[in-house]
């Protein structure tokens, strides 16, 4: 149990062996005192709670804007939650992370905008060629792009998704970014492609604005099989190439952020590659 933050000494208050009568003679009041070894105690305690599950913990910045303790929470690995330019333009000056911004609101002003085409840019994967024979480019169609690419390696596997907004604009661009993080949060902890899909699902499902949904195939490759397994909630059919020819696998799935699944629901997407299929297509290449 935490000791308490405020302790009386000789007649004196105190916090963090700091005498509060010292800060008002400096500061004045009303002053805002907090503690800063409380403040991350608190964040270790809660990241030892998950230490067993891949996890990222976001601070909402509506709670506490004050960059000081932002930055104390950004260099003790804690995400973001924000809903407005504002604090996006706090957090970024607090040295937070864009990776691990949760975006819950639409920004609307061209300095809010100019603000989430910066942060969305550093979301994208950076290109590679040195381990990767080709990647990948987004060019908006207006301002902020609503489609999206990502993928996250893990030990043998590699994981992807590639995914479309409904709409363009601001809205389609911080659904994308909520999108992305969610992705990454679900194959940090090795979920299977249809249940990376059922968690993005509902997480959408509580945020998005009205009207709002997310077309994605989320699938993972393994490295030492060469075998893949894709899933798709209403995107495009997945297209593979076998010799000079591409074989089609459409999906009956609904997008994500629709309707909000039950858990024994999970298998509402559809698993249109599965890797024993992919290693039979494998085989009849040879």
């Amino acid at each position: 149990m935490n000791s308490p933050i405020l302790i009386k000494k000789n007649d004196k208050f105190f916090v963090e062996d700091v005498c509060i009568d010292s800060i008002i003679e400096k500061f004045a009041t009303p002053a805002y005192i907090y503690s800063k070894q409380r403040i991350v105690d608190n964040f270790k305690n809660l990241e030892s709670a998950f230490k067993n599950v891949d996890h990222m913990i976001c601070f909402a910045v509506k709670a506490n804007s004050n960059i000081a303790i932002l930055n104390l929470l950004a260099k003790n690995g804690a995400g973001f939650d924000i809903v407005s330019g504002g604090e996006l333009r706090r957090v970024i000056a607090a040295d937070g992370d864009p990776k691990k911004i949760v975006f819950s609101g639409v920004g609307k002003t061209s300095e809010e905008i100019k603000l989430a085409i910066d942060v969305q840019k550093k979301l994208m994967p950076k290109r590679d060629l040195s381990n990767y024979p080709i990647y990948g480019i987004n060019i908006p169609a207006r301002e902020i792009s609503g489609d999206f690419y990502d993928f996250y390696p893990h030990d043998d596997e590699i994981y992807f998704t590639l995914s479309d907004v409904s709409g363009k604009g601001v809205s389609a661009g911080l659904v994308m970014a909520k999108a992305i993080t969610l992705f990454k949060i679900f194959a940090r902890q090795k979920y299977q492609p249809n249940e990376i899909l059922f968690e993005m699902n509902n997480e959408l499902k509580e945020s998005n604005p009205a009207g709002i949904f997310v077309t994605s195939i989320v699938g993972k490759y393994n490295l030492k099989t060469d075998l893949v397994e894709i899933c798709n909630a209403g995107h495009q059919p997945a297209l593979v190439k076998i010799d000079n020819d591409f074989k089609e696998y459409s999906s009956s799935s609904m997008p994500l952020g629709v309707v909000k699944h039950k858990d024994e629901n999970v298998g509402l997407f559809d698993t249109v590659i599965s890797s024993l299929e992919f290693q039979e297509l494998i085989e009849k290449k040879k």
